[in-house]
C-alpha cells in the first residue's frame, strides 16, 4: 500500500468517525428536544393550573369581599338598632322613674310625717307596703340600668 492510499484510507476513517459523531450529536439534540418539548408541555400544564388557580382564587376574593359589604352593612344595621334600644331603655327608664319618685315623694309624708297619725294600723301597713314595692320598684330599674 501506498503512503497516499494509507492517508486516503485514515482520512476517509476520520470522515467516517467524525460523520458517526455528527450523527450522535444529532441524536443527542433531537432527544434533548424531546425532553425539552416534555419540559415545555409540563410547565404549560403548570402555568395553566396556576392560572386557573389565580381565577378561583380571584372569585373567592370577590366572593369574600361581597359577604364583608353585607356583613358591614348588618353591622351598620345592628349598630343603628342597638342606638334606637339604647335611647328607647333610657326614656323608658326616665320614664319609669319620675312617676316612681312622685309616689315615693307622696308616700313619705304619709308615713313619716303629720299624716302618719292620723292612719289606723291597715293604712300605714298599706303605705309600707306600697313604700316597698316602689322601692324594689327603683331597685330593679337601678340594677338593669347601670
Amino acid at each position: 500500500m501506498t503512503v497516499a492510499l494509507v492517508v486516503t484510507l485514515i482520512l476517509l476513517a476520520a470522515a467516517a468517525a467524525g460523520l458517526y459523531l455528527m450523527r450522535a450529536r444529532i441524536s443527542l439534540l433531537r432527544a434533548e428536544m424531546r425532553a425539552e418539548a416534555v419540559a415545555a408541555e409540563a410547565l404549560r400544564d403548570r402555568i395553566a393550573g396556576l392560572e386557573r388557580d389565580v381565577a378561583r382564587l380571584e372569585r373567592d376574593v370577590t366572593d369574600g369581599n361581597t359577604k364583608a359589604d353585607g356583613l358591614n352593612q348588618e353591622l351598620s344595621g345592628l349598630r343603628e338598632t342597638n342606638r334606637k334600644l339604647a335611647e328607647a331603655a333610657e326614656a323608658t327608664v326616665h320614664d319609669l322613674r319620675a312617676p316612681l319618685g312622685t309616689v315615693l315623694e307622696f308616700l313619705e309624708p304619709l308615713q313619716n310625717r303629720r299624716y302618719s297619725e292620723q292612719l289606723d294600723y291597715r293604712g300605714k301597713s298599706y303605705v309600707r307596703f306600697a313604700r316597698d314595692a316602689a322601692m324594689k320598684l327603683r331597685e330593679l330599674i337601678d340594677e338593669r340600668t347601670g
